[in-house]
This record gives C-alpha cells, structure tokens and sequence, in this order.
C-alpha cells in the first residue's frame, strides 16, 4: 500500500510540475500511446492495473492545476453538458453499488475502472487544445490505431500469443484462462473489434482533412485499410456491422452530391453479403456461428440478466456484480468470467432504471449535439469532422452493443471513449476548429464502391 501511494504521489507531482512549467502536452500524448496496454503491476498491491492508476494519476494532476490556478472546479466538472451527464451516468454506477450492499472483487474493479475513464475525459477536457495540439495529439492517436492494427495482423499470421503480447500485458497465464483465439490486445478479439469500431472513425474524419494528394492522406488510407482488415480477420460479427455503419455514415456526411449518397446505400446493400461470404473464407468465425459457443450461451445469459433485473429494477444489483452473481450451471460459464454481452441488459441488471436512463439520456445528447455540429460548422472544418466521429464512434458501440459489453472488461475501449467524447466536448467550443482549414474533400464517387469493399 505505501508503494502505490508513493508512486501515484509521484506521478501526480511530476504531472503538476509539467503542467506548471508549460510542457504538458507530452503527458497527454504518452496517455494516447499508452491507451491499449494494460501493464499489471506486482502481486501483493491492492490494485494492480497501471494504465487505470496513471489515469487517476492525471486526473488528480489536472485537478490540483486548476486549483493552483484558481481555475473555478465548478467550470471544470458542470460547465459542458456533456461533463455533467457523465457524472450522472458515474453517480447512478455508485448508487447501484451502495444500495446494492455486494462489493464484490468485480464490483470494486469495475467501478474503478469506470471512475478512470472518466478522469481521462475531464483531463483531455481541459486540456488546452489549440491547432498545433490536436494535429500532433491525432498524429499519435493515428499512429497507436495503426501499431495495433498490425499487432493484430502479426498474430493473426502467428496464429498464436506471440512473446510480444506476453511482455506488452505482462500475464502469460491469460491466454490459457482466455480459451480463444490468439488476442489482439488485452480483452480479446471481440473487445479489439470494439475498440477499432470506436477509433476507426476518428481516422476516417482525420483522412477527410488531410490534404488533397498528400502524404499524410496515404498514412491515414494505410491505417485505415489496416485498421479494417485487422477488425475483418478478428472475425467480430458486431464490429464488421458497426464499422460498416460507419462507413456509410461518412459517404452520408462527407459526400456533397446526391448521386454519391444512393450509390454508397445501394452497393451496401448489395456487396454487404458478397463482403462477408468473401471474407468469411479467410475468417471462418465471421461467417460461421457456434450454436453451443455464442448464440446458445448469450441466450442463457440473457435470460439469467432479466431475472436479475426482475428482481432489482430500480438501481440494479451492483455495478460489476453480474459476473460474480450469476449461476455458473445455469450459464454454463465458470463464475467471474463472462459478462451479459449486451450492453442494454447490462446496465438495466446492474445498474437499474437509474443507470440505464442515464447512459440513453448520455447517448441521445452526443447524437443531437453531434448533428447540430454537423448542420452548424462548415464541411470541412476540424469541428465538423470530429462531431461525424463522435457521431459514428456512439453509434458503433450502440451497434456492437447488442452483442457485447466492453466498459468493463475492455479497459482500451472505455479509455478510447472518454477521450473521443472530450475531444468532441472541447473542439466545438474552440473557434479555431470551426474555421475553414482547407478547401472541402468530398468524397468521390467511386469510393461509395469502395467504402464497402475495405
């Protein structure tokens, strides 16, 4: 214990000087970078996830900032809309724990790691974003997307946990307890699906940007197409539908002409199948569906959730508490393993009414502040491109969501999505990124094809 207080001591002091003597903006990049490792600290502390703990770190970091320069906390934590609804939606995850009484080991985990991704959002919040900053924190973001991307290929072609995987998470054991297929990162291949489906378009709103026949244009075309692949060869059904999403969603905001548009609807819906039989070759798991293994045991958790909600409707049994509470015979699952793999039921059997309307009232404000920014800022404005990624990064887990549930289990996935909602809650008050950067680059009409052959 006097080793972890001593180290997150340290991490926030060193933060603070850093902020104090005006070179932070590494810090905010190294937590990019860092975002889809999860290095466990050694046995014996109370908390062993370093990514979570330098999350907290931060957070504190940016806190005793604003306090050294008298920066009001209340703008801080209630001044953005989004902000408060956050912390509504965190609030209801600790009412369902307190009333529910059980703090389990999960429970304690979950909550935390809920509590870290929140932090990372309030520190990229108030980070003080300008052009030069959001150019470089993109670069690095595009850079991590692309290392992963290729991570995933490399163990795709190795068919196997390469040593990489090992050093990189520092838990040789997990891929005996995991069972499945080599993983792409900490949380297996569904939650990497989930991951690149929230990022990937990101990358797509940084491609539109990019100047016309330049070289960081055929950067983000080769993260992009990396990025595809790998989420492909992960044979993630909810990621392939979510991405796909995506992709018509950019021909829809990105594309000026009509004709554009009702190509991209149609060659979806006609190549959208031919894509997966295709894929499904080099895939098998994409095409084909384990009666035993998914659809048979996402029923008997389904049914196992519902009975709990039944039985705790209003603020749920306890953020986190499903793994340890529900019937190992029942789901024929060994006990702490496995989650509801939905993120509806989910939150309505952990966290009640309570939790669940918070999160939709969460989601209903992102889509309706991301489409006011659309009809708002100029097509080709950086506040325009990152309200479409905000825009198809919440409708990508909406997707996925009806298969899976990644807060909690994926520590990349929620860290990816308290940055993307801050970069989206600071940009559109910036009036930097509302200003035209560059002549338009709509999409042209070919690409409709395109969008879904990649």
């Amino acid at each position: 214990m006097i080793l972890l207080s001593t180290a997150i001591f340290v991490l926030i002091l060193l933060f603070v000087a850093l902020l104090v003597a005006g070179d932070a903006a590494v810090i905010y990049y190294l937590l990019i970078a860092y975002m889809p490792v999860n290095t466990l600290l050694p046995e014996g502390l109370p908390y062993r996830e370093a990514q979570a703990l330098l999350r907290f770190a931060a957070g504190a970091g940016t806190v005793l900032f604003c306090v050294l320069r008298r920066v009001p906390l209340r703008r801080i934590f209630l001044g953005d809309p989004l902000s408060r609804l956050l912390l509504v939606w965190l609030g209801a995850m600790f009412l369902s724990l307190v009333i529910s009484g059980h703090y389990s080991l999960w429970a304690e985990r979950s909550i935390l790691r809920m509590a870290s991704y929140v932090a990372v959002y309030f520190v990229y919040r108030t980070f003080r974003w300008n052009a030069a900053r959001f150019r470089h924190a993109s670069w690095v973001l595009s850079t991590m997307i692309f290392a992963c991307a290729l991570f995933a290929l490399v163990q795709v072609a190795s068919d196997s946990y390469t040593p990489l995987f090992d050093f990189l998470h520092n838990a040789p054991p997990y891929a005996e307890w995991l069972g499945r297929p080599p993983s792409f990162l900490n949380s297996g291949t569904n939650a990497f699906g989930g991951f690149m489906g929230l990022l990937l378009p990101f990358e797509i709103s940084l491609l539109y940007l990019a100047p016309h026949r330049s070289a960081a244009r055929l950067f983000h075309w080769a993260v992009i197409i990396a990025g595809f692949a790998s989420v492909i060869l992960s044979g993630s059904r909810g990621a392939a539908l979510s991405v796909t999403g995506s992709c018509l969603l950019a021909v829809l905001c990105f594309s000026r002409e009509r004709r554009t548009r009702i190509v991209a609807v149609a060659a979806t819906a006609v190549g959208l199948p031919t894509l997966v039989l295709l894929a499904g070759v080099i895939s098998p798991r994409l095409t084909h569906v384990d009666e035993q293994e998914s659809v048979a045991t996402r029923y008997l958790l389904w049914a196992e959730a519902g009975q709990m909600f039944l039985s705790h409707p209003v603020t749920g049994i306890g953020v986190g508490n499903f793994r340890e509470s529900y019937d190992p015979e029942a789901v024929a699952e060994d006990p702490g393993k496995v989650d509801v793999h939905n993120l509806y039921l989910q939150l309505l059997t952990e966290t009640g009414v309570i939790g669940f309307a918070s999160f939709v009232v969460l989601s209903g404000h992102i889509f309706r502040r991301a489409a006011r920014n659309l009809k708002q800022f100029p097509a080709h404005s950086v506040a325009y491109a990152v309200s479409y990624a905000a825009l198809a990064g919440m409708l990508s887990v909406l997707i996925h969501g009806m298969v899976d549930f990644f807060f909690i289990g994926s520590t990349e996935f929620g860290a990816a999505f308290g940055t993307l909602l801050a970069i989206f809650a600071a940009i559109d008050h910036e009036d930097w990124a509302a200003m035209p950067a560059a002549p338009p680059h709509t999409i042209p009409n070919h690409l409709g094809g395109a969008i879904v052959l990649t």
